[in-house]
């Protein structure tokens, strides 16, 4: 098949079906069709989607974490002006196109969907224009399963229970960070998490039972783990970023377990109610209102209905998110592994506006607000603002705190990464502020 004969599959133009490169209507239901997950990248939100999935009987796998193997593949379509996440994901499609592609199969690659002003504004585009320099027939690339009609034949619970497992598996990792640190014997324990969490999984994919009580069953079997620190003890560093994170935190992450201190990646909830935020802010700056205090509580004219209507969609999405993560938080809690603080989002971005305004609808103001929430927490015994090559929203974040965090008597390094690896220089700087860290842990103890 030559260049000129390619034909892009697609959706159809009601999104009730897909149409292959053939030009054949296939349903959604049809056992060829299969979700690669591009979006997702932590390995236990991994297990819990495809526990998920395989309980609908569906097929989905995952694309995998960023790694070099990934940036290689990359190369075949991608110029390297990119951002990590688009050349994450772009990697992500070419190998699994490449080496896990059955030659029926029929591959919808779930990616993120924002209309910007982040460069994914422009995916869509760049998306179509991979697709055919690949040249592999029945692709489907940057497609977002919550913002299509008819969420590509998934149902409402199966649709939830996706979302569900996207917040729990933050939680698992947190708690899992805290376990490595804080237990007797770390090795022992990682391999009874590990067994939870595989019991977990598997209920999740057979049972009917409700995920509150599957959570408490998890939490009451690990919390029998043994520890030698009280997870108020164990030093703790939050790395904050923004949604890039998801794709370029492993080493930083890695490392900084290495060291004896739990790292805290901002939940991806973040990420989502900025994006389901987004009615709320651009239709308040175009009312006139200039903070997130104003845009968050106003209330449309009766007669707007159509404002009115955009602005309940978003409040509703930005609290569905909350709402379910402060359950599944509070569930969890009962192991005693978890030691984040949740912030709402409008306290998160009302905190960030004085420093980035939030009506330029970037992430910025999100990791600005939450450096300085958290600050004022005094949980945590340092910062990593990790920024990922080519993000304007993080670069912009990084010259912001630079005059904040010197204020302040918390260690923090701001790191910019160009792929999933730290030079030398990073590791300096990391390892300086894993001395600061636990020395500012110990601080603490005698202040108290």
């Amino acid at each position: 098949m030559n260049t000129e004969e390619y034909i892009p599959a697609r959706l159809s133009d009601d999104y009730g079906s897909i149409i292959d490169s053939n030009g054949c209507s296939v349903a959604y239901e049809d056992p060829r069709v299969v979700h690669v997950l591009t979006d997702i990248t932590n390995p236990l939100t991994v297990r819990l989607v495809q526990a998920v999935y395989a309980k609908h009987g569906k097929r989905c796998r995952p694309a995998g974490q960023l790694d070099h193997g990934v940036m290689q593949y990359a190369k075949t379509v991608c110029s390297g002006r990119e951002c990590l996440p688009m050349i994450s994901m772009a990697g992500g499609m070419v190998k699994d196109a490449k080496v896990h592609r059955h030659k029926d199969d029929i591959c919808i690659y779930t990616t993120l969907d924002q209309e910007g002003p982040c460069q994914n504004g422009a995916w869509p585009l760049v998306w179509r224009s991979f697709c055919r320099r690949l040249n592999v027939k029945h692709l489907i690339p940057g497609i977002n399963r919550n913002t299509v009609p008819f969420h590509l034949g998934l149902s409402d619970s199966h649709l939830k229970a996706i979302n569900d497992s996207i917040l729990l598996g933050d939680l698992f990792e947190e708690a899992r960070n805290a376990l490595t640190v804080a237990a007797q014997n770390p090795a022992t324990a990682r391999q009874e998490f590990d067994r939870g969490f595989a019991r977990f999984t598997e209920t999740l994919k057979t049972s009917d039972d409700s995920l509150d009580r599957m959570l408490s069953d998890w939490a009451e079997a690990v919390k029998r783990i043994p520890l030698s620190l009280g997870i108020a003890e164990v030093p703790k560093v939050l790395i904050i970023g923004g949604l890039n994170l998801m794709f370029v935190h492993e080493p930083v992450s890695a490392y900084l377990l290495e060291q004896g201190i739990a790292p805290k990646v901002v939940d991806v909830a973040d990420g989502a109610c900025w994006v389901e935020s987004e009615g709320t802010i651009r239709l308040g700056f175009e009312k006139g209102l200039m903070t997130p205090g104003e845009q968050f509580t106003f209330k449309p004219a009766r007669e707007d209905r159509s404002s009115a209507l955009k602005i309940r969609r978003s409040r509703l999405g930005v609290k569905m998110i909350e709402s379910r993560l402060l359950r599944f938080r509070a569930a969890m809690g009962e192991s005693g592994l978890l030691f984040d603080r949740h912030h709402r989002y409008a306290d998160v971005v009302a905190a960030g506006h004085p420093y980035a305004s939030g009506n330029s609808f970037t992430e910025t103001t999100a990791t600005v607000g939450r450096f300085i929430l958290s600050s004022k927490d005094h949980l945590y015994d340092g910062f990593v603002n990790l920024g990922a090559f080519n993000c304007q929203p993080a670069m912009n974040a990084q010259a912001i705190l630079r005059f904040l965090a010197g204020r302040s008597d918390q260690p923090y390094v701001a790191i910019d990464c160009e792929g999933p690896w730290l030079s030398t220089s990073q590791h300096r700087l990391l390892e300086t502020l894993s001395v600061r860290a636990k020395r500012h842990k110990a601080d603490g103890r005698k202040r108290r």
